[in-house]
């Protein structure tokens, strides 16, 4: 199955969709989480902070990724993405995918 962590109010379900395709709604972290995995702490922990940093400056967080994506020129595009954010103002949380390229 394919899950999509978005409302629905954000971008309704194409009707092309297969039945294995489902608009979740937003995830959150549960306060009450317990976990050995001190690198995992780390991360959750810097994430609580930029999310908090974010409200109380009151800029959004938005979230890219680039999934498979094969780009000619990987730092160019990089360079441009951190441009624009800067331009926009914004926090972004990047993933890059499993590409290399």
């Amino acid at each position: 199955p394919f899950l999509y962590n978005f409302g629905q109010k954000i971008a309704p379900s194409p009707l092309d969709w297969f039945e294995w395709v489902h608009i979740t709604g937003y995830w959150f972290l549960d306060k009450g989480m317990k976990s050995n995995d001190q690198d995992g702490e780390k991360r959750k922990n810097g994430l609580m902070q930029l999310i908090e940093k974010a409200n109380n400056e009151g800029k959004k967080i938005v979230y890219i990724g680039f999934g498979s994506i094969v780009v000619p020129n990987p730092k160019e595009m990089t360079r441009n993405m951190v441009e624009a954010k800067e331009k926009a103002d914004f926090y972004a949380i990047v993933t890059k995918g499993w590409s290399d390229q």
